[in-house]
């Protein structure tokens, strides 16, 4: 019994540092860390995407430090066989001022999103300030940071990054930070100027100043007003064709019945000048006024 004992003890000793380097052989490909001030809440959306290596051993339980401030995450996900995002099962544990998820990785891309109430306000000015720390390798770690709308004097730090309109109608500010080593942290800061306190998926929604003054200038309804007025246009061709001549034409007078006007032996009279026929008693031509010869 007792060198059951020993022996079990051995292979257990022999296979944990098995199991260990197989757990600490989870590194991180690509890391894009995004901040979004006030952009649905006044708050800071922070959205870590995930890249994991394939060197990484699916499925593999992932640990990821947040402020314990924040509480629940709003969202935790894993890309699917399609490579659409699906919630993610998750463990969250506090230890002093930071949480930590332990994900379950069924695939190599994680994405998690949470608010962050630490964004300050003063006045017109916005600061805020993270520390991202993971206890893996990362071979690049990338920033993306959205300019709020109606925010000015954008400074991001470590570095300010470079600025680049997108679809939405936002500014995005792109940093490539390289690789990080297991452990190893940074501090990202973002400080900006804002005179109001209305959202970005506010003032996306409305179209901006522009939208707001009750015109947009869509090309696509320039095309349907133009097309509208040519229509009616046409349509009023047409109805002018088929009723406005008659409207406008003078109605057609019946011809009265009249004597004609007879000259010596009863023969009609007509004016030597203009071959009006006369009317009886008529001394003078109708038409053009000269005298009649009878």
């Amino acid at each position: 019994m007792r060198k059951v004992l020993i022996l079990l003890t051995a292979a257990a000793v022999l296979l944990f540092p098995v199991a260990a380097a197989a757990q600490a052989a989870v590194s991180i490909e690509t890391l894009q860390a995004e901040f979004w001030p006030e952009y649905d809440r006044p708050e800071m959306l922070v959205i870590y995407r995930i890249q994991l290596s394939q060197d990484t051993t699916l499925p593999a339980t992932l640990n990821i430090r947040i402020p314990a401030a924040v509480g629940e995450p709003n969202a935790v996900a894993v890309a699917d066989a399609s490579g659409s995002l699906v919630n993610a099962a998750y463990t969250r544990t506090e230890q002093g001022e930071y949480a930590t998820l332990a994900v379950q990785a069924a695939s190599r891309l994680v994405q998690v999103e949470y608010y962050d109430a630490a964004l300050e306000k003063d006045g017109p000015a916005r600061s805020y300030v993270d520390r991202i720390r993971f206890d893996y390798p990362i071979g690049n770690l990338v920033l993306r940071v959205q300019q709020p709308a109606g925010a000015s004097g954008m400074t991001i730090g470590p570095v300010n990054g470079t600025p680049a309109a997108e679809g939405d109608g936002l500014t995005y500010y792109y940093a490539g930070l390289g690789a990080l080593e297991a452990g190893e942290e940074i501090e990202v800061s973002v400080d900006y100027q804002k005179a109001d306190d209305t959202l970005s998926v506010d003032a996306v929604a409305t179209g901006g100043p522009a939208e707001a003054s009750g015109f947009s200038a869509n090309p696509i309804q320039y095309l349907a007003i133009g097309l509208g007025v040519i229509g009616l246009g046409l349509l009023g061709w047409a109805a002018f064709k088929q009723f406005g001549g008659r409207l406008l034409r003078p109605a057609a007078r019946k011809p009265r019945a009249r004597k004609r006007s007879t000259g010596a032996g009863g023969a009609a009279m007509f004016c030597h000048n203009c071959g009006t026929q006369a009317l009886p008693g008529d001394k003078f031509c109708r038409e053009c006024g000269t005298q009649l010869r009878r």
